[in-house]
């Protein structure tokens, strides 16, 4: 365990578990950063692609139909 304990940086097993969790909530943090990021990249070709599609007055519409849906969920 001091192995570890010695991974994290710490000399003893003492604030291991926090250490663990610190390392945790942080990769948790990176990945949903990322995951938002790549879901604006995809999103900007989907409203471009709809737009086309429907024109942009029956876009807007049927967003918002979309997300009165969504709101209900």
């Amino acid at each position: 365990m001091e192995l570890f304990a010695a991974a994290y940086g710490l000399p003893s097993l003492e604030g291991l578990v926090d250490a663990v969790i610190d390392v945790q909530r942080d990769t948790i943090e990176q990945v949903a950063r990322l995951a938002a990021a790549r879901i604006q990249q995809a999103r900007r070709p989907l409203l471009e692609w709809g737009s086309t599609l429907l024109g942009d007055a029956e876009f807007a519409a049927a967003t918002t139909a979309l997300r009165r849906v969504l709101d209900r969920a």
